[in-house]
């Protein structure tokens, strides 16, 4: 039985492993839309959402509590700016352009020319800049079941957004307990509002707060990024223990059966499974530290290897073999991009202080 505080301390964690089995699960999840498949694994055997879903929860988790580590730590609003563009826009610039002059000629029906007379096709390249996403290229996947290029960024505009409302609660207000409270507390009534009084969900996402963030997407994915950030704060409470664990895994099969505040009860209780696993005595780096940190790679390209593998297979790709011709695929991009591209510009980090 250990306290969180003491875990960190230790700094011995298996935080890139969960990252990397999140990616994985968004992986899996696409590979029924993008495939043409129906009856996605985790929505209708467990029913909360989606296998994609759980990914992108345990994602946000994460970063909420690393994140806050990272700015309380360090005090240094300069530094918190310059890391999280560090971790997040070199790789991402590059997928993009290889998506443009690579991926996008390769898969389209149009001839080069054509291709490269559009204006889309430029238009694509201005999500360097994330405000709004574009999803489309002339031609390209236009006879796969989704035509979307990429079609996991846009989750990262909605990153962005929390970066900066935990940036501006340090600079104005303050960045503790109280705050996280308030905070939390403010998501967790808008998306019971949201959701069960005016009904938005997926299909009814609601006002558009910025360009391409909607409502309903900024307080789904803002409550796992404040659960995260309040777990950090309490830190100096919450215990790794093996009867919580047990706990939390009874939460997740519940949640599904409680209709107003299940998804709730499955962000608590995916929390505390994945700080559990990321500090529990048994250390899986020892398998994973090699290869580096895969997660955020496997995240960018996946969704363009398998458009690009049913596209070539002419649509006769199963979920099970789309899935793991993918991971094989993709995997190959993630360790590249780990170690020639983020890896190298994280140890620029030092240049800002």
């Amino acid at each position: 039985m250990h306290l969180i505080e003491q875990k960190i301390i230790q700094k011995n964690n298996n935080f890139n492993i969960i990252r990397l089995t999140a990616a994985i699960l968004v992986l899996f999840s696409h590979s029924y839309p993008i495939s043409g498949a129906q009856g996605e694994f985790f929505a209708s055997t467990w029913g909360i959402d989606t296998g994609g879903g759980i990914g992108v929860s345990i994602f946000f988790i994460l970063s909420g509590f690393l994140v806050t580590r990272s700015l309380t730590y360090s005090g240094s609003v300069r530094k918190y700016i310059w890391s999280r563009f560090l971790r997040i826009f070199p790789a991402l610039i590059v997928v993009i352009l290889l998506t443009v002059f690579i991926f996008g000629p390769v898969n389209s029906d149009q001839t080069w020319r054509q291709y490269f007379s559009y204006p889309e096709t430029y238009n694509y390249i201005k999500n360097i800049f994330l405000f709004p996403l574009h999803y489309s290229l002339p031609g390209v996947f236009v006879g796969n079941p989704m035509s979307s290029v990429n079609g996991s960024l846009w989750t990262l505009p909605v990153e962005i957004i929390m970066y900066s409302i935990l940036l501006l609660l340090y600079s104005t207000i303050r960045l503790n307990k109280v705050t996280a409270i308030f905070v939390f507390s403010l998501f967790f009534i808008g998306y019971v509002t949201a959701s069960y009084y005016y009904q938005l969900n997926w299909d009814n996402q609601g006002a558009n707060l910025l360009p391409g963030v909607d409502l309903f997407i900024f307080l789904k994915l803002g409550l796992p990024f404040f659960i995260g950030s309040l777990t950090y704060f309490f830190r100096d409470y919450l215990q790794i223990r093996l009867d919580y664990f047990w706990m939390a895994c009874f939460g997740l099969l519940l949640a599904p059966y409680i209709k107003t505040l299940g998804f709730i009860i499955f962000l608590f209780s995916l929390t505390y499974l994945v700080i559990f696993i990321a500090f529990m005595d048994f250390d899986l780096t020892k398998y994973t530290s090699k290869i580096g940190d895969l997660s955020y790679g496997m995240y960018i390209y996946a969704f363009p290897v398998q458009q690009s593998l049913v596209y070539y297979s002419d649509k006769t790709l199963s979920v099970s073999e789309l899935t793991i011709y993918a991971l094989a695929i993709t995997s190959v991009f993630a360790y590249l991009s780990w170690h020639l591209i983020e890896k190298k510009m994280l140890n620029y980090k030092s240049f800002v202080k």
